[in-house]
């Protein structure tokens, strides 16, 4: 098992250094900085003060050298746009980004599991059709015209909900329901296809033939067979909301990763788009380890078959 974590850490590590290496790389396509904060009347000689002052007139393999040194210490330097240290921004947007990841993550597989469970125990019934309607209707709908229009009737027409922003929990209801509707139908599916084939199988028709109860075949033997698929599914939803829901926290005005990422490409901050692609891709990696070592300790026989 030891051998596995170690593994597993250093192909982690690998792809986060490229991941960053690469992201520096794209950045620089984007356009130079100071034709965009700069007058156009300004003189050139303010444009390679400008470049001077961020030392964007250097090499570009000394700017990347810079850079990884600086990453190894969270330094990215001062954020162009905002004046202030790049990973201080980032790592203050996080944890508006990680309550919507955590908890859109739990409520879709809480209503998944419900939902998916009964579905298998009832296949083809009015109930297993309405539930494909309703996954197929989550799926389909973009999240913008969702986001638009719980705002026109939640907060214009009822006034329930604050139509943006954070810092209570109202705020968070209406970007967690649009970050959920999809979700939890398409992992829904998932969990009631995996029973489906656990109900099916040989040592479920033995288990029951000796008597054991309904409750402990669904809980104690069908469920945990089935949870590989359902993990990974789950292990996406929150690497797809942590990488930054831009489209919800734009619509919502929800100061997080995501609407942050958008102001850094628009404002052409390298500082805080290489700060928060660092950041986002560590929370990356650690889910898929995490992920990793969780089949690991429950079936042996992936550690075994990566040797």
């Amino acid at each position: 098992m030891a051998t596995y974590v170690l593994r597993r850490l250093f192909y982690s590590i690998f792809v986060v250094v490229a991941v960053t290496i690469l992201v520096f790389l794209l950045s620089r396509l984007t356009g130079d900085p100071a034709l965009l904060y700069l007058p156009e009347t300004a003189p050139l000689e303010m444009a390679e003060r400008f470049r001077e002052m961020h030392g964007l007139n250097r090499p570009i393999l000394v700017q990347l050298v810079d850079f990884l040194n600086g990453a190894i210490h969270l330094d990215f330097g001062k954020s162009l746009w905002q004046k202030i240290p790049a990973s201080a921004l980032v790592l203050d947007r996080l944890p508006l980004t990680l309550t919507l990841a955590f908890g859109t993550t739990f409520v879709s597989l809480v209503i998944a599991i419900v939902i998916g469970v009964i579905a298998a125990l009832r296949p083809l019934s009015f109930f297993d059709s309405l539930t494909t309607a309703i996954s197929l209707f989550g799926v389909s709908v973009p999240s913008f015209w969702l986001a638009l229009v719980l705002i026109y009737i939640f907060s214009l027409r009822l006034g329930w909900l604050p139509t943006s922003g954070s810092g209570t929990w109202k705020h968070a209801i209406l970007p967690l329901i649009v970050l959920t509707w999809g979700p939890s139908g398409y992992l829904a599916r998932v969990v009631r296809t995996s029973m489906l084939e656990q109900l099916s199988a040989v040592y479920l028709t033995a288990a029951r033939a000796k008597g054991v109860a309904k409750v402990r075949l669904l809980l104690r033997h069908a469920l945990p067979n089935a949870a590989f698929p359902i993990m990974t599914v789950t292990s996406s939803t929150f690497i797809g909301v942590a990488n930054g829901a831009v489209i919800v926290e734009t619509v919502f005005g929800w100061p997080g990763i995501g609407k942050l990422t958008i102001d850094a490409i628009a404002n052409r901050d390298f500082p805080v788009l290489q700060a928060t692609v660092f950041v986002v891709g560590i929370i990356v990696v650690l889910t898929n380890l995490v992920l990793d070592l969780l089949y690991a300790a429950i079936d042996p026989r992936v550690r075994l078959g990566s040797r």
